[in-house]
């Protein structure tokens, strides 16, 4: 779980890390301030907190990756 703030431009602000584990935590930074590219300019600024879940993709040769979910259906305003 993060909380953040999308300030009036898009663009987010303090960036905290509510529950998860301490190796995702870098992680999850980096997926809200690349989602962030994408968020609607405001009238406001607005705080949210939101649950992001990842999940471990193994590929047929062998590599592995991360890739992360975001429900906007599960943001909660603050």
């Amino acid at each position: 779980v993060v909380r953040f703030k999308i300030l009036e431009d898009g663009s987010v602000e303090n960036i905290e890390i509510i529950d998860g584990h301490k190796f995702l935590q870098n992680a999850t930074i980096e997926a809200i301030q690349e989602a962030s590219k994408e968020f609607p300019k405001t009238n406001k600024s607005i705080e949210i907190q939101i649950p992001i879940e990842y999940k471990l993709i193994w590929l047929q040769n062998d590599h592995i990756f991360f890739t992360f979910i975001i429900e906007k259906k599960k943001w909660q305003k603050i």
